[in-house]
């Protein structure tokens, strides 16, 4: 009987857990906001703060909004620049070093994360 309740409770929880969540210590939290250092593959014009792309970073897939781009003008293809990204929907667990992979329509880049902002609790 004991085995049973727990089980269900494993099995309750793994219910509710988003697929690539991650259980962590207390006081680590995610990233709404990353800097990372990308290239642009391809995009027929430039691109510009504001523009809106689905960002991949390992297991994670998400709409992101670039708030910034610490360049000149936009950023061409075959460009490489330091660009801000914000999530739009909620924060994910993310560490510098790893790689994204950006992409809206014909448009597609990679990158790597150089610096993660945390979420400050109010």
């Amino acid at each position: 009987m004991g085995a049973e309740y727990s089980g269900e409770l494993v099995t309750d929880s793994l219910e509710n857990m988003d697929c690539g969540a991650v259980q962590a210590v207390e006081g680590l939290g995610g990233a709404s906001c990353t800097i990372a250092t990308i290239c642009v593959l391809y995009h027929t014009t430039a691109i510009y703060p504001g523009f809106q792309t689905t960002v991949h970073i390992g297991n994670i897939r998400q709409t992101a909004v670039i708030e910034g781009i610490m360049a000149t003008g936009g950023i061409h293809t075959n460009d490489q620049a330091s660009a801000l990204f914000r999530f739009v929907r909620h924060p994910e667990y993310v560490k510098e070093g790893m790689r994204l992979l950006f992409r809206e329509g014909r448009t597609k880049g990679i990158g790597k994360i150089t610096q993660v902002f945390p979420i400050q609790p109010p």
